[in-house]
């Protein structure tokens, strides 16, 4: 087989009978991956739907060769410049297969590597702040999340903004850190 959903049919009947769901389908095709590649898939995963090739490349070692790999195996798709899986089943089977602990490494791996690269963007604030939230790291997150709050605000999606600056109001209140911010958010709701 080579790798696709629709070969089923070249399965023998007991074959098929063994595989008991479509997640167990999306296993097996994901443990033909070699651990690096799977690796990747897994940052790529945290990081959202789609990933262009600027975070791909702080993600993976060796890109070309990790994206010819899904490309045999139909894993990901190019559109619009970026890298996306073709299915979403796809993107949550690898999530429910990365321990917490995991979990937690790679949000703060994706929040440097968002930051680094999109961290001037107001646009992109909101996504590094909920990895570095995921990550526990408050310090890194902080920044980030007020500066989520003020675009939201600016866009005039209220709700949004106010979720974010309530969010910066608790971590600077539970780190008690920089009062001048504390009170200049606190004017905002």
């Amino acid at each position: 087989m080579s790798g696709r959903l629709q070969d089923i049919s070249s399965l023998n009947p007991e074959e098929i009978l063994s595989l008991a769901t479509v997640n167990d389908i999306i296993r097996r095709k994901l443990n033909r991956i070699q651990p690096e590649h799977r690796k990747t898939l897994a940052m790529m995963a945290i990081v959202g739907h789609t990933t262009d090739m600027v975070l791909l490349e702080e993600f993976s070692e060796a890109p070309t060769q990790f994206l010819a790999v899904c490309d045999i195996n139909n894993i990901l798709q190019v559109k619009n410049e970026e890298w996306q899986f073709p299915h979403s089943k796809l993107r949550d089977v690898l999530l429910e297969q990365i321990p917490q602990t995991e979990k937690q490494n790679i949000h703060a791996i994706a929040g440097d590597a968002l930051a680094k690269h999109y961290g001037d963007r107001f646009e992109d604030a909101a996504r590094i702040s909920y990895h570095y939230q995921h990550a526990a790291r408050p310090d890194l997150e902080l920044p980030f999340v007020a500066k989520a709050a003020e675009r939201a605000f600016e866009l005039l999606a209220l709700e949004e903004a106010r979720r974010h600056y309530q969010r910066a109001i608790s971590l600077l209140v539970e780190f008690d850190t920089d009062k001048p911010m504390l009170i200049q958010v606190s004017r905002r709701l």
